[in-house]
């Protein structure tokens, strides 16, 4: 069979042969808001745009598919990340940006289809790099934008945000949990700087929600530490930290805002002068 449109009508053509097509389930679109179906019934190039984000310029059956592939999307300039997590304790999870395959490989005249578990929303997607998003929203990450800012030169740091990573994002009131005078003695400290930034992005990769289970340890840059994942109904935690917002993904990861740093030991511990 052709791949095709899914839902309120409005079709998405066939733009091209050889294409693979991730296509959200039944379910998926059933939960949707009946304000985005409205929405969508109103704007079917809004729509149509969203739906072309889940297909795929060119043929990816299941063993083409590996951890970290970056695909290009009809939905162009945005890409779409792959990733696979495996689990010791239950079977791997492949995401979709960030949304579970919950089966492949089915044929079609024109491609390959895979399903998914839910819509991936093209509008939580960034066109830009992990660092450029921290500072294109200054009003919440500002103080975390000055602390990498002041371990730019520090080539661990330039390496951990320019590779594929996980960055979990303490906010402005995460820093203001600090004892006084605390912030203002570590800005001026570049190695320490950088030893906090390290601390929050990880060692491998991007880790979506959807990929990570309920006490799963994720390794930080340098081996140094770990954050340990609590998921329950009520939200998800990274050690001592509440997620407020999840899966923000940029060209080179994802974004996790937490409310509390993953480190916040006493300043002696972290080496800056109390003189």
């Amino acid at each position: 069979m052709p791949l095709w449109h899914l839902f309120v009508g409005h079709s998405v053509e066939c733009i091209t042969d050889d294409i693979t097509v991730f296509i959200p389930s039944n379910k998926a679109f059933l939960d949707l808001p009946e304000s985005t179906r409205e929405y969508w019934r109103a704007n079917p190039q809004e729509y149509k745009k969203q739906m072309q984000y889940h297909i795929v310029q060119g043929l990816f059956p299941t063993e083409l598919l590996v951890d970290e592939l970056l695909l290009t999307t009809l939905d162009e300039p945005l890409l779409a990340r792959f990733n696979i997590y495996n689990h010791t304790k239950m079977s791997d999870i492949a995401t979709y940006q960030g949304s579970v395959v919950s089966s492949g490989n089915f044929s079609a005249a024109n491609g390959i289809i895979h399903l998914i578990d839910q819509i991936v929303d093209r509008n939580r997607i960034q066109s830009i790099s992990t660092i450029n998003f921290l500072e294109s929203n200054g009003t919440s990450f500002s103080k975390l934008s000055q602390v990498i800012e002041a371990a730019r030169d520090s080539k661990p740091v330039k390496e951990a945000l320019s590779r594929n990573n996980t960055l979990f994002a303490p906010n402005d009131d995460a820093f203001s949990k600090l004892p006084g005078g605390y912030f203002d003695k570590l800005i001026k400290d570049r190695l320490h700087c950088e030893a906090l930034v390290l601390a929050h992005i990880t060692q491998f990769g991007t880790y979506f929600t959807n990929g990570i289970i309920d006490g799963e340890i994720i390794p930080i840059t340098g081996w140094k530490y770990n954050t340990t994942v609590s998921k329950n109904p009520e939200g998800i935690r990274f050690g001592n930290s509440n997620a407020l917002k999840v899966n923000l993904a940029t060209t080179n990861g994802v974004v996790h805002e937490i409310d509390t740093l993953l480190i916040s030991p006493p300043e002696v511990e972290l080496g800056v002068s109390q003189n």
